[in-house]
């Protein structure tokens, strides 16, 4: 059991290793015009374009915050589901 004030994890979240962090830095540019051009392709399915476009926004703006609320007794009360319709018809 965690004392209060006491860090669960006191030595911190490990680094990523340098060469890693480079190696992604330099793919992001390409990953990034990956999700543009499946967001932007019509003949896709629509989930692979949602998708694109959850994954652009998210890391242009972050994600949103999961909101959870919890009794006393650890049953889930009540979570937030945002459900987007589709409106193509091909789907």
């Amino acid at each position: 059991m965690f004392k209060p004030g006491q860090s669960g994890n006191p030595g911190g979240r490990t680094p990523i290793p340098k060469e890693l962090k480079e190696k992604l830095s330099e793919e992001a540019p390409r990953v990034l015009d990956f999700w543009i051009n499946a967001y932007q392709d019509l003949s896709l399915n629509w989930n692979y374009r949602n998708k694109a476009a959850e994954n652009i926004v998210a890391y242009a703006y972050g994600k949103p915050k999961e909101i959870l609320d919890m009794n006393i007794e650890g049953r889930l009360e009540g979570v937030k589901i945002e459900i987007v319709k589709n409106l193509d018809t091909d789907n």
